[in-house]
């Protein structure tokens, strides 16, 4: 099956409705390799304050892993 990924809104700069979504991305096919760095963008919520990326997966051994990094909406 073809890879999924969650879509977020798309900002145009004037919209007067809050995003108050509480999953701001999924992605399905995300490939990680030990010991190389990966950036992924996303778009956070509108609402100030702090939040928690979770991350979760299976390795290719079929381990179930697992992380964590806070950030701040300003």
């Amino acid at each position: 099956h073809p890879p999924m990924v969650l879509q977020g809104p798309r900002y145009s700069g004037g919209s007067r409705i809050p995003d108050t979504r509480n999953t701001l991305l999924w992605m399905d096919d995300l490939e990680l390799h030990k010991n190389t760095p990966c950036k992924v963008s996303f778009q956070a919520a509108s609402i100030p304050g702090y939040y928690l990326i979770l991350f979760r997966g299976v390795s290719s051994d079929g381990e179930l892993v697992y992380g964590m990094k806070p950030f701040r909406v300003e």
